[in-house]
């Protein structure tokens, strides 16, 4: 028995989201009725039914409507290259199905987001089970080691995992909705306790103002608290562990300290990324030289001392990749005095011990870390329950090969969330310039992503199976004559049946040109590089020789397919004419013998006529025979 229903106004994720008309178009094949105003920070109002009861939990069909509009509203555009256009409310329900686990978990999580400020208990109801799961691990007890009490659940233990190094797992069983970690404030590293330090407050607020940046501010506090525990084994800092754990220069770090051999394999994208963060880097490096050569002036040597001596380009690069593979951000309402001429974020990067050795998993039980201002402590949740004996992960988002490669340091051999962009260079002919209006009139892109394998192949645009849409559509103004084109024609329909097979002959092609490096081994002996970092490199590119493979295997599958239905309908063209040309033969030779039998009977009555008395009956005249 359902009680009254209850309205729930969903405010857009993103205010300046660039994708509004998108996603209302997406939420109406669906079946949902957005608001018109795109100026207005409310995307949808939806109608919700709660069940009877003191808990008053959502209903099954109203949490699945809340999960299915929050997809729609935490789509990236990488995500809305699937989306198909002008679809039935079938075909929108089966390209909703078809997005990476990731975009319902985030919308899971966005949708405990909406609800958790009116309706507490059925925010707690929208739970990860099933999209989320931790994985068994067998932990040694005499090795693993507890978690310092009351800021972590008395259930965990650091322990050993298999190809990952240390992660933290259960001992028993815990539900959905419970604490794994309480961070007090003042155990994050941050630019709010470098300003509070008695080691480094001083400097922190003397470059703030000159300045620096949050971010520097912050890494120079983690590179002044580093030296200070390893000068002294006694010093005390609720840092030392994690800063301790953070791997040096000399170990196996992130691409950004790959030589230049190793980069070049990763290909074009991650090679000029490492190339920009370097030079960024020394950028940054010769700011914070200006700013501490300002600080001087405060007292002979002091920034010097603060520091623990002086600060080199290598000293900013650790305290990148610390940041960059280990840090969260949280949103933290400042709680303290403001600086004169300062404004501070209101999102900040902090070092969280213990949270820091939570590992990466796409199916990963934790929800992600978030500050709650009214405890002043970082909070981590558990999204779904886990086992005893399982390694509880977090998920570092929706992040494709690289990303992972670039900021964490390492790459999962099947990655669902994995994308290869792919730019389709238009040719300077004639005519193209009427084709680009074309483009950009259906807001078809020329920057289009692939996605891994597999999607349940179906009917119309499901046809396409792993394909963007937006590519075909991409081809169809490329190949297509532009007064009979039809870009929004499901796959191989009507007149576009021809011009999609050379789309997808073209569109093969491209793909074999990427996917043929990625064939190729490499010649000789393996290079200098390869024991440390080539596991890895190996990793990144037979995760996109797969994810290209997928897709050459559905468009040859697509091509097939259509290749049979034109091959039915020439088939059939023929016989139709083939009948069509006996019947016209039957008629002319069933025409030519009632001619010929009429002038038979035309002579016969002649004569019976002339043998007759009386007047002469005038008969026609049967014309000549052939």
């Amino acid at each position: 028995m359902a009680a009254a229903d209850d309205v729930l106004a969903i405010e857009w994720p993103t205010a300046a989201d660039p994708r509004k008309e998108e996603k209302c178009r997406a939420l109406q094949d669906l079946g949902f009725e957005p608001l018109a105003d795109l100026e207005s920070s409310v995307a949808i109002e939806l109608r919700l039914q709660f069940e009877e009861g003191p808990k008053r939990e959502l209903t099954r069909k109203s949490r699945d409507f809340l999960i299915d509009v929050m997809q729609v509203l935490v789509m990236t555009d990488l995500e809305l290259c699937f989306w198909p256009p002008c679809t039935s409310e079938d075909e929108a329900r089966w390209s909703l199905s078809q997005l990476a686990p990731c975009v319902r978990r985030r919308a899971v999580l966005a949708a405990r987001r909406v609800l958790r400020p009116r309706f507490a208990a059925a925010a707690a109801a929208c739970d990860l089970e099933g999209v989320a799961h931790a994985e068994a691990v067998k932990v040694d007890d005499t090795r693993s080691l507890a978690l310092p009490s009351p800021q972590c659940h008395s259930a965990l233990r650091v322990a050993q995992v298999p190809a990952r190094g240390l992660g933290v797992v259960v001992m028993e069983e815990v539900g959905s909705g419970e604490e794994l970690f309480a961070i007090a404030e003042d155990k994050l590293l941050n630019v709010y306790t470098a300003l509070k330090s008695q080691h480094f407050g001083n400097l922190a607020e003397q470059l703030l103002r000159s300045g620096l940046h949050v971010e520097a501010v912050t890494m120079l506090f983690a590179i002044a608290e580093h030296r200070r525990c390893q000068a002294s084994p006694t010093a005390e800092s609720p840092w030392r562990a994690v800063l301790e754990r953070a791997p040096m220069l000399t170990e196996d770090l992130l691409p950004i300290t790959w030589p230049q051999e190793a980069l070049e394999s990763l290909g074009e994208q991650i090679s000029k990324l490492v190339e920009e963060t370097q030079l960024s880097l020394w950028a940054l490096s010769r700011e914070v030289s200006t700013a501490l050569a300002a600080a001087k002036a405060g007292g002979p040597g002091e920034a010097a001392s603060c520091l623990g001596g002086a600060v080199s380009f290598d000293d900013l690069l650790w305290a990148r990749c610390l940041f960059d593979s280990r840090a969260v951000s949280l949103e933290i309402q400042a709680d303290g005095p403001s600086i004169a001429g300062v404004q501070l974020p209101s999102r900040v990067v902090c070092l969280a011990p213990e949270v820091d050795l939570l590992n990466h998993s796409s199916t990963g039980v934790c929800a992600p870390p978030y500050f709650d201002n009214q405890r002043r402590s970082l909070i981590v949740e558990l999204a779904a329950p886990a086992r005893r004996g399982t390694e509880v992960c977090l998920s570092y988002g929706p992040l494709q090969s690289w990303e992972l490669l670039f900021y964490y340091g390492f790459c999962p051999e099947a990655n669902p969330h994995d994308r290869l962009i792919i730019n389709v260079d238009l040719p300077d002919d004639e005519g193209m310039a009427e084709k680009e209006v074309v483009l950009q009139l259906h807001g078809i892109p020329t920057e289009v992503a692939l996605r891994p394998g597999a999607a349940q192949v179906g009917e119309g645009w499901a046809a396409l199976g792993v394909l963007p849409p937006q590519l075909l559509r991409c081809f169809r103004v490329l190949l297509g004559e532009i007064h009979a084109l039809d870009v929004d024609a499901a796959p191989g329909e009507g007149s576009m049946l021809e011009v999609d097979l050379q789309c997808l002959d073209a569109i093969e092609d491209l793909l074999a040109g990427l996917l043929e490096p990625l064939l190729t081994p490499a010649p000789g002996e393996p290079p200098f590089w390869w024991p440390l970092y080539g596991h890895r490199v190996q990793a990144f590119r037979s995760s996109q020789r797969r994810l290209l493979e997928d897709n050459v295997a559905d468009l040859r599958a697509l091509r097939d397919r259509n290749t049979n239905t034109s091959t039915a309908a020439e088939a059939v063209l023929l016989a139709t004419g083939l009948q069509l040309l006996a019947a016209s033969r039957r008629y002319w030779y069933e025409l030519a013998a009632f001619n010929s039998e009429f002038q038979g009977d035309l002579r016969t009555l002649r004569r019976v006529a002339r043998s007759m008395p009386g007047p002469i009956l005038k008969t026609p005249e049967p014309e000549p025979d052939d």
